[in-house]
């Protein structure tokens, strides 16, 4: 309910507006009603309110002074100016007090319920912002202000939080402390949304009913994600003195349950937790027999039967960080070889852990980061430039097929983290970009040799099914059109 003070010396004219705003804007009350800005000043000096309407020709203080005064206690305080003058002088005073509209008596209903519903809308949007504010000083800092406790009041909180893709790797294997980082928006229902402890989390708040998942995916626009999340409901309210301490409850509930690649909700409480024994040194031996044996298969094999075993017991992530650091230091202390860069390995294992499917996709990143250089340079085998430059040339020889990373990959018997490195380490680019560079080079050349064909032939032969694709990607390569650039091309040749 928003408050409103009436001004305005005729009482006919204040019992209308009064009528008007009971009858027609169930949103507004009126608090007070005066007949001359000198009162109606006084009462704002004792209390805020909402909205002014105030006429103004009125005696002792007229409403364009009132306005004024009004607007140098309030800044935010809504203004609405009635009066039976159209002379433009008393306008633009309104307009200088910024004043929401300028009413002409006889008033008329549709015209002042417009403005009403403006200010409304107005009304609702700030108070929204002031509440989603106060939220997030609350559960960043435990704290709100007087403002921000006025506001909320008595509030009662479901909460949720739900992570979408995978957590960012812990350093120094600590858990990162809980803390929301800025508003998001304010939803309707009374929902609100809160960034969490990185652009890919969010906590959810509902004022009136139990969240559900659909209403936490709805609210956080999950769906058009396309990745996997891990999701914490609270099924009983929360007051709010609890919230900062029931949502980072709810966090560390998270981190404890996430496993890499999969969608998993959790209602709590009870929050049933599971205690996992940490990665047996005796395992590590397993590793150490298999490279001292020299076979490089039983050592992957290791490595990936270990993936596949915690992907079967739902080992978290966090776990999985712990062994992988395990294993990662223990082959470092066994390989003892120049072309290991023990600060680049680390930091190319943390990237995996955003775009990880699973244990064993995670595992396979890896082999490829920490193994393959070693094992390239202990047997001399093909060198990682010779394999980019062969797989520049079946590129460069294959560009009209259908090439996928999966599918070249698969011929050359790696995997996809291992040929990114090889494109971002000797091409400064990625596969994509260069397959797509080596297509509309082609296409050029053909439209050069022949500016007479047809651009749908083109796309088929540089391998596109779809010639406005083409376009489109042909002029985000070149800033012109394919047909744009065979008009120049038959403009040379004149």
């Amino acid at each position: 309910m928003f408050s409103v003070l009436l001004v305005d010396d005729e009482v006919a004219s204040l019992r209308y507006l009064r009528n008007l705003i009971t009858s027609f804007s169930p949103s507004f009350e009126v608090v007070a009603e005066c007949e001359n800005g000198r009162d109606a000043l006084s009462v704002l000096h004792e209390r805020p309110v909402d909205v002014l309407i105030t006429d103004v020709k009125m005696p002792i203080m007229d409403g364009i002074a009132l306005a004024k005064e009004a607007r140098s206690l309030y800044s935010d305080l809504h203004i609405i100016i009635v009066s039976g003058y159209a002379e433009f002088e008393y306008a633009k005073s309104a307009l200088e007090v910024a004043a929401e509209d300028y009413l002409l008596k006889p008033l008329s209903i549709d015209q002042a319920l417009k403005v009403l519903q403006a200010v409304e809308q107005k009304l609702e949007r700030r108070g929204n912002e002031a509440k989603l504010a106060a939220l997030n000083s609350l559960i960043t800092s435990g704290k709100m202000d007087e403002k921000g406790a006025r506001l909320l009041g008595d509030t009662t909180l479901f909460l949720a939080i739900v992570r979408y893709g995978n957590l960012s790797p812990v350093t120094l294997s600590q858990h990162e402390r809980f803390q929301a980082r800025g508003q998001v928006k304010g939803g309707p229902g009374q929902i609100w949304v809160l960034q969490g402890r990185d652009p890919s989390e969010f906590i959810v708040l509902a004022e009136k009913e139990l969240l559900g998942a659909e209403d936490v995916l709805a609210a956080t626009e999950g769906k058009d994600r396309g990745s996997s999340y891990t999701m914490v409901i609270q099924k009983n309210y929360c007051q709010l003195r609890h919230v900062r301490m029931c949502v980072e409850q709810m966090a560390r509930y998270l981190d404890e349950k996430l496993i890499l690649g999969k969608t998993r909700v959790f209602f709590v409480p009870p929050y049933e937790r599971q205690t996992y024994t940490g990665f047996a040194k005796s395992e590590l031996l397993k590793l150490d027999f298999s490279i001292a044996g020299g076979d490089d298969r039983q050592v992957k094999g290791t490595l990936l039967n270990w993936a596949l075993l915690w992907e079967d017991r739902e080992m978290p992530q966090r776990w999985v960080e712990l062994a992988i650091n395990s294993i990662v230091q223990r082959a470092l202390e066994l390989f003892q070889h120049e072309v290991v860069n023990h600060l680049q390995i680390f930091d190319e294992i943390n990237r995996l852990y955003a775009s990880a499917q699973s244990a064993e996709h995670l595992m396979l990143g890896v082999w490829d980061i920490v193994f393959n250089p070693y094992i390239e340079a202990k047997t001399k085998r093909r060198s990682s430039e010779d394999v980019y430059r062969q797989l520049v040339s079946f590129i460069k020889d294959n560009y009209p097929d259908d090439l996928t990373i999966d599918s070249v990959c698969s011929v050359f018997g790696i995997s996809q983290t291992y040929l990114s490195r090889l494109f971002r380490t000797y091409g400064q680019t990625t596969f994509n970009e260069y397959l797509t560079n080596c297509r509309i080079s082609n296409a050029k050349h053909l439209i050069e040799q022949n500016p007479e064909i047809k651009l749908s032939d083109v796309a088929f032969l540089v391998g596109y099914d779809s010639p406005s694709y083409f376009g489109k990607v042909f002029r985000s390569s070149e800033g012109l059109t394919p047909s744009r650039y065979a008009a120049k091309q038959k403009a040379k040749q004149r």
